[in-house]
This record gives C-alpha cells, sequence and structure tokens, in this order.
C-alpha cells in the first residue's frame, strides 16, 4: 500500500485480495493475505488458463491497485489422451486411434 505521495504506507495491516481484472480464469491459491507494515506477500498464486491477463490487488476502502498486461502461454506437452477409444467387438478390424498430445491444460498441443 501507498500513501498519496508514492510512499509505502506502513501504518497499512488490512487484507488485500487478487483477483483477475482482464483476460480469462480465476487466480488460485492464497488470493487473500493480511498487509504486514504495508505490504502484502503472496503465496502459491497461480491463474488457471492461458491468455493475456491483469490482475487486480484490492482492499477495503484502498483504491485498487492493477498490474501490467502480462502473457501466461502453455508449457509443452505433458501427457498423451485418445480422443477416441477403442471399442470392444467381436469382430476383428483395425480400429482407428486418434492419440493427442496434451499440455498441463487440457488445451491440445499444436
Amino acid at each position: 500500500a501507498t500513501d498519496a505521495w508514492g510512499n509505502l504506507a506502513t501504518t497499512f495491516n488490512g487484507v488485500v485480495t487478487v483477483t483477475v481484472s482482464s483476460g480469462t480464469g480465476y487466480v488460485t491459491g492464497g488470493v487473500s493475505a493480511t498487509a504486514v507494515n504495508g505490504t502484502a506477500t503472496f503465496a502459491n498464486l497461480s491463474v488457471d488458463l492461458v491468455g493475456n491477463k491483469t490482475l487486480m490487488a484490492s482492499a477495503t476502502g484502498k483504491t485498487s491497485a492493477f498490474s501490467a498486461v502480462f502473457l501466461i502461454t502453455p508449457g509443452p506437452a505433458s501427457r498423451l489422451r485418445f480422443s477416441v477409444d477403442p471399442s470392444s467387438s467381436s469382430v476383428v478390424s483395425t480400429p482407428l486411434l486418434l492419440c493427442l498430445s496434451y499440455k498441463h491444460w487440457t488445451t491440445p498441443a499444436t
């Protein structure tokens, strides 16, 4: 928290909450933290979807603060998944299997 002149407001000890202000998705983890001497420390924050985001920090009775826009990009493929499962049949055939590689989220790797 800062005062009207942009200095650290060391007397502020309120609860600060972080949310997604623009872009899709939600902030998860420890989304609220109590400021100590004007500084709130957040552990374990994450945003659940890829794309451009802006975060907002808010506290009761204070003007909200907004982050700069940042981009979350998916990591490399981490698993494989069948998009069509093989079926059981007494007829011998060659079923068509389509296996897609997936990133950490449920987005197919490109």
